[in-house]
């Protein structure tokens, strides 16, 4: 009977002389919300996680902070190399670059070749230093210019307060497409910083692997771990408030629709009050079809919510599949990049559900209170 009752009631929306054309851009509406929501939170997820990969890539996933310098680091080294973790050492400091007249702050890191090389640096040349591109381009450097480090924190005092420096050529150039890292940093042997500071330190292992990082929490209980995330804090809630401001348009503009479910579902309750008393007659109970009818609303949402999800999820598989490059040069995705998430697509189900769901029940509650006895419109009838 639940069957019947629904075809009855959606052909009647569809194909009926008299359908209800107000009802059918609401749900069309409907339907195109479930729609947008995942085709932006998709598209808005894939470009954010493609700036977290490439910052991850040269960061990590996180790392292990040696706040005093380890001297003993080798110690540290067999204990992470006998429970087979990947790790790369590094001794990170904030320095400053001069090339001829141009002079620039730099964070070095001095990196443990010989342990192992990070991805992003292995076809570079390592036998000097990696600038950033954008910190090469504001020294004014080339490949084979000879840069020289200062190190203000660092001081000789044979002839005075001299801050410490060292001298080495540009071996080659790294680009992570991201300003915050090709601006300021820059990549050299872990021997050339000790050498700067005069001590065998390290202050910093990083790990690019999750569960590398997870177990090296657990070996070493009593040092300072961070993630990437704790360390962009700032970044991170940056992100969270472009998706939570973007949310909330949408949940407005379903609103909008919302408004249209109202006044659509009152017109056609109204119109098929003739056709529920057909049913009473047929020996359904008037709680019976009530209940049927509340139901219906919720069909009708389900349906054509799904129905969004449905078109949404294909065009986002034709977006990735395609991967064609329509973006201008400068920009540094050039084609539309697509992460669906299972937590987006509850989000474009059930907002635009639950605020159809809550208006199509007002307006049901006032078309219940008007029509309580289906025998005065019997007698309307004859």
């Amino acid at each position: 009977m639940k069957l019947s009752f629904f075809r009855y009631f959606l052909a009647f929306i569809f194909k009926s002389k008299t359908r209800q054309k107000l009802l059918f851009i609401a749900i069309a509406g409907l339907m195109l919300s479930s729609f947008s929501l995942l085709v932006i939170q998709s598209i808005m997820g894939g470009l954010q996680n493609g700036l977290i990969q490439r910052s991850k890539n040269v960061f990590g996933h996180g790392s292990m902070e040696l706040i005093d310098g380890e001297k003993n680091y080798q110690d540290l080294y067999k204990k992470l190399l006998a429970k087979n973790i990947e790790f790369f050492p590094e001794y990170e400091i904030e320095l400053l670059a001069k090339h001829s007249n141009q002079l620039s702050p730099v964070i070095l890191h001095g990196v443990d070749f010989d342990h192992g090389i990070p991805e992003f640096l292995v076809k570079k040349d390592k036998t000097g230093i990696i600038l950033g591109s954008e910190l090469g381009s504001s020294l004014n450097t080339y490949f084979a210019s000879i840069v020289e480090m200062i190190s203000p924190a660092h001081v000789d005092y044979l002839f005075g307060a001299v801050p410490r420096s060292i001298t080495e050529e540009v071996s080659d150039f790294y680009m992570s497409e991201l300003t915050e890292i090709d601006s300021i940093h820059a990549w050299t042997r872990l021997s050339l910083v000790q050498n700067l500071i005069r001590k065998r330190f390290i202050n910093r292992v990083i790990f690019y692997d999750q569960s590398n990082f997870e177990a090296a929490k657990e070996l070493f209980p009593n040092y300072q771990f961070s993630t990437w995330e704790e360390r962009n804090q700032s970044l991170v809630w940056a992100l969270k408030l472009e998706t939570n401001v973007m949310l909330m348009l949408f949940v407005a503009m379903s609103f909008l629709v919302a408004l249209c479910i109202t006044s659509g579902f009152m017109i056609f309750f109204d119109k098929v009050k003739l056709d529920l008393l057909s049913f009473w007659v047929l020996g359904l109970s008037k709680k019976e079809i009530f209940s049927l009818t509340y139901l219906f609303t919720h069909f009708i949402s389900i349906l054509f919510c799904l129905i969004g999800l449905g078109i949404g999820a294909l065009v986002l598989y034709l977006i990735s599949s395609n991967q064609i490059n329509f973006m201008p040069d400068f920009f540094v995705e050039r084609s539309i990049p697509v992460k669906v998430t299972a937590l987006g697509v509850l989000k474009s189900f059930f907002i635009p559900y639950i605020i159809a769901t809550l208006f199509a029940r007002s307006s049901f509650k006032l078309f219940k209170k008007e029509n309580q006895s289906f025998l005065s419109e019997m007698r309307k009838v004859l």
